[in-house]
């Protein structure tokens, strides 16, 4: 009998988990979004202000910056945080406004928030979109997010796809995890869920964020914000015909690092359960790894020993699909030797908690 509750103990969360990211991927799938080339809006009807928090950014933002279209209807804050280097003079010379900040009590990107989501919204734009320093918009997303916002969403969440620049390990890694999740939450969008905010490439109308002012200085800022949303009763859509570029850790490392600072959405009261279970993908593959080879050495009936196949089946198609839809190449012993540190970073959070931001090293 207590082979029998470990079995069912292993196999039931994997098989779940395992169907839940097939569904919603298969979900996702059916789903064609329109390129951002095919929309056609001569004029948006809609005012952005642009926010970018930005520390010691000067090498990646004028890519950032020069990624987003020059219109009267758009306006760009850059609050330079804390920052060594010549990120508020770079930020000038390309015509953004910038806002410079410095306090070594309070660091962090919530804080930069905070400090620059009163200076977004005292122009009074209809919406406010942020951006971290080391993204780009696609053509055609500004577009994307006006028809959004005529179509009444109140939040927004672009779609993430993270560049793989030098084709690292770490590059490759978060680059197939983040295709995991696009297809994934176009499966919630498609089910009329809310999508879990990303920290970039979240957009806000002005009435949201004066109803519910940016508060949140945590290490999982937007995890904390997306809390208060979803006790609020309000949906995070997922932008239809838009896209951000984001750039993923050169080196393990640094991988690991922002990896510690995410496992902070595990402890945010309130987040909801859909949003865990993204959060801790590494966690999952190791719970299905010793699902695999638990299972099978267990004194029960043969037909349910050989059930592991399942769960293991299911998880690998939908890791080879985006694989695939990145750039397949067999992952070496340093790859998964990464996911498993991955794994271990992230169950270390539920006791072992971060205290300090530390900004993600890239190229």
């Amino acid at each position: 009998m207590t082979a029998l509750i470990v079995a069912c103990a292993l196999l039931l969360p994997a098989t779940g988990i395992a169907v839940y990211y097939l569904v919603l991927t298969l979900i996702g799938l059916q789903r064609k979004s329109h390129r951002p080339e095919e929309i056609a809006v001569p004029q948006w009807s809609n005012r952005f202000a642009i926010l970018i928090p930005a520390h010691d950014e000067e090498i990646l933002l004028p890519r950032c910056l020069g990624s987003i279209p020059n219109s009267p209807n758009v306006r760009v804050i850059v609050v330079a945080d804390n920052c060594t280097d010549n990120t508020a003079k770079t930020a000038r010379n390309l015509g953004a406004e910038v806002l410079e900040r410095f306090n070594h009590s309070r660091i962090g990107k919530g804080y930069a928030l905070a400090h620059g989501v009163p200076a977004a919204l005292a122009h009074r734009p209809d919406a406010v979109l942020i951006l971290d320093a080391d993204c780009e918009l696609a053509p055609g997303t500004l577009e994307a997010f006006d028809a959004a916002l005529a179509g009444g969403c109140l939040a927004i969440q672009a779609p993430l796809n993270v560049r793989k620049a030098g084709g690292s390990e770490s590059e490759y890694i978060a680059a197939v995890g983040a295709e995991v999740d696009r297809a994934v939450h176009r499966g919630m969008r498609r089910f009329g869920c809310s999508v879990p905010l990303r920290g970039t490439g979240m957009l806000f109308r002005r009435e949201l964020l004066e109803t519910h002012p940016w508060s949140m200085h945590g290490l999982a800022e937007d995890a904390e914000f997306a809390a208060v949303l979803r006790r609020a009763g309000v949906r995070v859509d997922l932008l239809d015909g838009g896209t951000i570029f984001t750039e993923g850790p050169a080196r393990s490392g640094d991988l690991l690092q922002q990896r510690r600072r995410w496992r902070a959405a595990l402890t945010v009261p309130g987040l909801g359960w859909a949003n865990a279970i993204l959060t801790s993908k590494p966690l999952i593959l190791i719970q299905l790894i010793l699902t695999a080879v638990l299972v099978p050495w267990l004194p029960i009936p043969d037909w349910l020993r050989a059930l592991p196949i399942v769960p293991v089946a299911i998880t690998l198609g939908v890791y080879l699909r985006a694989m695939l839809a990145v750039g397949f190449h067999w992952p070496g012993i340093g790859s998964i030797a990464l996911v498993g540190k991955l794994a271990g970073v992230t169950f270390a959070g539920f006791w072992d908690r971060e205290s300090t931001w530390k900004r993600t090293v890239r190229r």
